[in-house]
C-alpha cells in the first residue's frame, strides 16, 4: 500500500466527520435563508393581512356636532378616544383596509375622510350604506393623520379598519459599525494581545534585553 493510500485511510474518519459537519452547517444555514426569504415574500404582499399583523379600528357611533363649515375633526376625537393615535407613529405605515358605513337608520349626513395633508380617502353620501374594501391600497405615512369632515351635525355610524406595518430596524451599533461579535462566536473585547505590549514605567527588562539602559553620555564615550 502506497503512502498516499495509507494517509487516505488514516484521514478517512476525519474527512467523513468534516463532511458531515459541513453538510449539517449548509443545511442549517439554508433553512435560515429559506425562512428569511419566506418572511420577505410575506412582508412584500402588503395588501394581504396575515396572522402576525397588527390591526387598528376606528369605531364611530355617536353624535358629531359641526362647528363651522369645512371643519376638520381628528378621527381619534370623533371616536371618543383622545389618547389614540390618528395616524402612524414613528417607524409605522398604515394600510387602510376598508370602511363600513351605516347611514340609513340614523339618517346620517354625508361626510368625508381626509388626511391632514389634504388627501381624500373616503367620501360618503348622506344616509350612505355599504362596505368599501380597498385592501391596503391607500397608505398613510409618518406625519399624516386621519380627519373627518362632516357636512352637517348628526349621528354617524361607521368603522374604518387599518393594518399597521413596521419599518425594518437596524440593530444599534453606537456609531462604531457592525461589531465583530456578529461574525465571531468568541468575544475579543477582553482578549490580551501580547504583541501590542510596549515597555512602560514599571517595565523590568530581561537579562538579554539590549536597550538604552546606559547613563546619558556613556554611548558617546564609547564611540571612536
Amino acid at each position: 500500500m502506497s503512502l498516499i493510500e495509507d494517509a487516505s485511510a488514516a484521514l478517512a474518519p476525519h474527512t467523513r466527520h468534516l463532511a458531515d459537519h459541513l453538510v449539517g452547517t449548509i443545511r442549517e444555514q439554508g433553512g435560515r435563508i429559506e425562512e428569511e426569504l419566506r418572511e420577505l415574500r410575506q412582508q412584500s404582499d402588503l395588501g394581504r393581512p396575515d396572522t402576525g399583523d397588527i390591526f387598528k379600528f376606528f369605531i364611530i357611533r355617536r353624535q358629531v356636532v359641526l362647528g363651522v363649515a369645512g371643519e376638520q375633526i381628528p378621527l381619534n376625537l370623533v371616536s371618543g378616544v383622545p389618547n389614540d393615535d390618528p395616524g402612524p407613529t414613528l417607524g409605522e405605515v398604515w394600510l387602510i383596509e376598508s370602511i363600513c358605513t351605516n347611514g340609513l337608520p340614523p339618517k346620517s349626513p354625508g361626510f368625508t375622510i381626509r388626511t391632514n395633508t389634504g388627501r381624500l380617502i373616503f367620501a360618503v353620501v348622506p344616509e350612505g350604506m355599504g362596505n368599501e374594501s380597498i385592501s391596503g391600497s391607500v397608505i398613510l405615512l409618518q406625519g399624516e393623520t386621519l380627519v373627518m369632515e362632516p357636512s352637517a351635525t348628526g349621528l354617524f355610524d361607521f368603522t374604518i379598519s387599518v393594518l399597521l406595518r413596521k419599518y425594518p430596524r437596524r440593530q444599534p451599533d453606537a456609531g462604531y459599525g457592525v461589531s465583530e461579535e456578529h461574525y465571531e462566536d468568541q468575544s475579543r473585547t477582553q482578549e490580551h494581545e501580547r504583541e501590542r505590549d510596549f515597555p512602560g514605567h514599571s517595565y523590568v527588562p530581561e537579562s538579554d534585553y539590549q536597550g538604552l539602559t546606559d547613563p546619558i553620555g556613556q554611548l558617546d564615550a564609547d564611540l571612536p
